[in-house]
């Protein structure tokens, strides 16, 4: 008599093919390393294990649906289970291998252009036809591995028939196959930092996203950390199942060209199409550059004077050595739309994912100018150092991602140690031990710098931290008044520690507007930039010391390229603060927490993104007339929606295909 086959026996080729898969996808990063990071293959194993985290992610997604199928239908039976199981092989070969050819083919993963052109598939079939066309053996390998997978998963079925389980009886196995689905499926979560809001905890229990392991100081082996099939079924399918991106209102072919002649750009769709070399001033002698953006700064915030004096004193001292533009409107009301688009020169545009704030997988994936690639990072070594619990992931894969070697919470609570208790509250790491650590990295290395710091202690509930002087009492004012203490602190250690300090460029701004003191909505939507340190008050006399053009914050990489000496590529929507502004050229385009507005000869378009409705305001001054003027001048709001469009869907057109900046091979 013939002994019934175990159970566990099928459970162990599950197993197997399990283990099959965790091959495929290590094999895929040892390639991706290979092909397109030769400069960093010792870090193959690093990426490996980063990555296996997201694979185990991926297979537990497609554990659970399979073992909920199974439990749905009563019967484990083998050779439906080894089908649906080689299915789940193939599905995974054929998206890393098509991965590996489409990053080799348009420097993005294969994803992002898809669901990028989800929305207008004739974009879709004219990016692939050409690849189709001119690789017909890889196309003929590919379909050749999905038959010989085929005929593997036929000969495993045949195998296994005399497997047939009954999933609901005896009552402990339905139950013991739910807690094992469930034990499986927290493979696709991870605890993370979060702002801490007494009595909750610090730490909240959320999906796994490719940013929370990208841990390397290199753009390439970030990419490569990736597992496209975590990414599909994490970022992209509810993405295209909620349809919350609309189709873009104006071609490409129209809004492109409108976009390059707004920008001052040669027309032409290039590879790179808002690629231009810029050019230095000349003179300066700037060897570092440090960028402190100040969580909630606004312009008012800035000017504004209790009866015990300056709110900032010593940021107001810098404006009188430097150069002072008071009119920076805002890119987006929160602060990962701010330090986007200070960081990279372009337009926050993820409204049409969703409107989320985020860092998302989308952005993370594309390749931007930055600091570190406008300053030569063989000279001068780049650092990026945020406080914020929240979302530390989010800012530091990120700031990897455009060649900063970046610290967020974690980071810093480790270089803290016994101190971190103290120097850390709800919100994270308080200014002045966060530019102290930012200091001591700077004031530790012999060569030339770029630094770049996100401050998080003048973020709501604006508390002073305990032991610290509160001349303005212990709410925003005085937490802005902290952060002033901070800086000055932070700018008086370099200046006895850095022997070149006379060569350093200081750039202090906001990321939004927190704390407003009057009444007109602009208000809300502008925030300061101050230029100073050695080499800007030596220039002073090139400059107005206070200039009252209306810029955007995607004017500030651009302008800070321009203060470099010689030329540089950039590419992005911003131009340098410090030429002439054409008349006919872009406008701004900003946003508070309800609307999107453009702003240009003397009106403010409202656009609302989803619904394509548009309203006309006039500007005077500082002031946004409540009235919708768009009847009275029909040919504006005309023209200004078609500028808006042009600007702001090109720039998500170009971050998508990832053809914003040429990545250095």
């Amino acid at each position: 008599m013939t002994a019934a086959p175990r159970p566990l026996r099928l459970a162990a080729h599950a197993g197997g093919l399990v283990a099959l898969n965790v091959l495929m996808f290590t094999v895929y990063r040892a390639l991706f390393v290979a092909w397109f990071g030769q400069h960093a293959r010792g870090s193959a194993a690093a990426v490996i294990w980063s990555g296996l985290r997201l694979d185990a992610a991926a297979l537990a997604a497609e554990m659970v649906a399979v073992g909920l199928l199974l439990l749905a239908t009563r019967r484990a039976r083998g050779p439906w289970l080894a089908g649906a199981l080689w299915t789940l092989t193939t599905i995974n070969l054929l998206v890393v291998g098509i991965d590996l050819l489409f990053y080799h083919e348009r420097n993005q993963h294969l994803w992002e252009m898809l669901f990028a052109n989800l929305a207008e598939p004739h974009d879709l079939w004219v990016a692939l036809e050409p690849f189709l066309l001119q690789n017909p053996g890889t196309v003929a390998l590919m379909l050749g591995l999905v038959a010989g997978l085929a005929g593997l998963a036929v000969t495993h079925a045949r195998r296994l028939r005399a497997h047939r389980h009954d999933l609901w009886r005896p009552w402990p196995v339905p139950v013991g196959v739910l807690v094992g689905l469930t034990l499986i499926g927290l493979l696709m979560g991870h605890w993370t930092t979060v702002k801490r809001v007494f009595p909750h905890a610090s730490v909240e229990f959320v999906w796994i996203s490719s940013r929370h392991q990208m841990a390397f100081n290199d753009y390439v082996l970030n990419q490569a950390v990736v597992n496209p099939v975590w990414d599909l079924v994490h970022e992209y399918l509810p993405a295209a199942i909620t349809g919350s991106r609309p189709p873009y209102r104006l071609a490409a072919r129209e809004a492109l060209p409108l976009a390059q002649r707004l920008l001052g750009v040669p027309e032409g769709d290039r590879p790179y199409p808002l690629l231009r070399t810029v050019r230095g001033v000349g003179g300066l002698g700037i060897r570092n550059v440090v960028m402190i953006q100040v969580e909630g700064l606004g312009t008012t915030m800035l000017e504004h004077d209790e009866p015990q004096g300056p709110v900032m004193p010593y940021v107001r001292s810098l404006i009188a050595e430097g150069v002072y533009f008071p009119r920076v409107y805002q890119s987006f009301f929160s602060t990962a739309g701010a330090v986007f688009a200070t960081s990279t020169g372009l337009h926050w545009t993820n409204a049409f994912s969703g409107g989320s704030p985020r860092l998302t997988e989308s952005v993370l994936g594309a390749y931007f100018a930055s600091l570190p690639r406008l300053t030569d990072g063989h000279h001068r070594r780049s650092y990026a150092f945020s406080g914020f619990r929240h979302r530390t992931a989010d800012f530091v894969s990120f700031a990897r991602n455009l060649g900063y070697r970046a610290a967020g919470f974690e980071a810093l609570a480790g270089r803290l140690g016994a101190r971190a208790a103290a120097d850390a509250g709800p919100l994270g790491v308080h200014d002045g031990p966060l530019l102290r650590e930012a200091a001591a990295t700077v004031t530790g290395t012999a060569d030339g710098f770029v630094l770049y710091v996100m401050t998080g202690t003048s973020h709501s509930p604006w508390a002073v931290p305990d032991g610290a002087p509160m001349p303005l009492g212990n709410g925003p004012v005085g937490t802005f008044r902290y952060v002033d203490d901070s800086i000055r602190a932070f700018v008086e250690r370099l200046r006895a520690q850095r022997a070149d300090f006379d060569q350093t460029l200081i750039v202090v701004t906001g990321d939004h507007t927190s704390i407003p003191f009057g009444t007109q909505r602009i208000e809300r939507l502008r925030v300061p930039l101050v230029l100073a340190g050695p080499p800007m008050t030596r220039a002073r006399g090139r400059w107005p010391a206070r200039s009252e053009a209306e810029v955007s914050q995607v004017d500030i990489l651009p302008t800070i390229a321009t203060l470099l000496d010689g030329t540089r590529p950039y590419a992005g929507m911003g131009r340098s603060m410090l030429e002439p502004r054409d008349p006919d050229g872009a406008g701004i385009i900003t946003s508070d927490r309800t609307d999107t507005f453009y702003f240009k000869d003397g009106f403010a378009l409202r656009y609302d993104l989803h619904s394509g409705d548009a309203d006309l305001f006039a500007v005077h001054g500082d002031e946004l007339r409540p009235t919708d003027v768009s009847a009275q001048h029909p040919e504006v709001s005309r023209r200004l929606t078609r500028e808006f469009l042009a600007l702001y869907e090109t720039t998500d057109r170009l971050m998508r295909e990832n053809r914003v900046f040429p990545r250095a091979r």
